[in-house]
């Protein structure tokens, strides 16, 4: 049949690499490839870092983690007490700034206060006395 004489022919198009070794020249690949360097480098880059990092997620690192969530455990209260602290002292600041402001408030008036019969004198004794 005609079909099955044609089948080699079928093969060679269908092949994935028919059209790289027909069409393109080697500049044409060489091209292709240099405009490609960045992404190509940047994933190098990244499979380095990858294989950098495969000595920390093997090994006896990760079989400790009991410990270390007791030690996580431990900073997590210290951190909430410190909080605690630090709230405690908030507060008592704020309520030492609400009294300093009450003293110079108060201070603020009595020194009007005394501004305003200081002026009255003044002024008293600047008018003459007649008898």
């Amino acid at each position: 049949t005609p079909i099955i004489k044609r089948l080699d022919e079928l093969e060679m198009y269908l092949d994935p690499v028919f059209g790289e070794n027909t069409s393109q020249t080697d500049r044409v690949k060489q091209s292709i490839v240099l405009s490609q360097e960045a992404e190509i480098q940047k994933n190098l880059d990244t499979l380095e870092k990858i294989h950098g990092m495969t000595g920390e997620l093997s090994g006896d690192r990760l079989t400790d983690m009991p410990a270390a969530k007791t030690k996580l455990e431990q900073l997590h209260k210290i951190q909430l007490e410190e909080r605690r602290h630090a709230d405690e002292i908030n507060k008592q600041t704020l309520e030492l700034v609400e009294k300093y402001n009450e003293i110079i408030a108060s201070m603020n008036q009595a020194f009007i206060q005394a501004e305003a019969e200081v002026a009255a004198l003044e002024e008293k004794k600047k008018k003459p006395v007649y008898y």
